[in-house]
């Protein structure tokens, strides 16, 4: 009974975040109209408005916005072409998966069905976390990783782990801070609960990966 619960929240999510998209809003915002006109301009020539070719960081307004937003909106564009809706598409995409992910998380946590099921059904119809899903915020997609990165952590897969979190810092500037932090809690998690203790040498190799992948960001 839990899955089919599980599904029709799922349901309810993405018809509240991906439905009317070209619609919502008399217009894109600023933002938005730069983020799908690099990813359009990234689309058909592979260079951004500036004429480099795929960079990891695009001037833009002068703002230099990361660029993981800008390719998936490119990727989107390859079907539905430069469209309102193809910049706002990751970030509901983002949104229906992070109410998967607060379900697994509490599951994970040992936290109960039933908790898990409440918490996702209240992410799914949180009006604040609708509206970032249904517009082209970059933030929203960078916490979904982030969540996606803690829910692989704790179940031990931390090649994919660390992909994910560097991914994140390539997202939105917040996480280049929350990232830190986040190895150095885990760090002293996995130190100090000795039924960890076998897994310290893989996550050794998750926090090099990590730190691998966001070496072009601190060059």
């Amino acid at each position: 009974m839990y899955k089919y619960i599980l599904v029709a929240i799922l349901a309810t999510s993405a018809l509240l975040r991906l439905t009317f998209l070209n619609s919502h809003m008399d217009t894109l915002y600023g933002d938005e109209v730069a983020l799908g006109y690099n990813a359009y301009a990234i689309k058909e020539t592979l260079h951004d408005e500036f004429g480099r070719f795929m960079p990891l960081q695009f001037e833009s307004w002068g703002d230099q916005k990361n660029p993981v937003y800008i390719y998936a909106t490119a990727l989107v564009q390859l079907v539905t072409g430069p469209t309102m809706a193809s910049v706002r598409i990751p970030s509901a995409i983002a949104g229906i998966l992070a109410v998967y992910l607060t379900y697994r998380l509490a599951i994970i946590l040992k936290l109960g069905s039933v908790v898990a099921l409440v918490s996702s059904f209240f992410l799914a119809v949180n009006p604040w976390h609708i509206h970032i899903s249904r517009g082209g915020y970059e933030a929203n997609v960078a916490l979904t990783l982030g969540l996606g990165s803690v829910v692989l952590l704790l179940t031990r897969r931390y090649a994919l782990s660390a992909l994910l979190l560097a991914i994140s810092t390539y997202t939105y500037y917040t996480t280049k801070m929350f990232a830190p932090l986040l190895l150095l809690f885990t760090w002293i998690y996995m130190i100090n609960w000795s039924k960890y203790k076998n897994s310290i040498k893989p996550f050794i190799k998750y926090w090099l990966l990590a730190l691998i992948l966001v070496l072009p960001i601190i060059y």
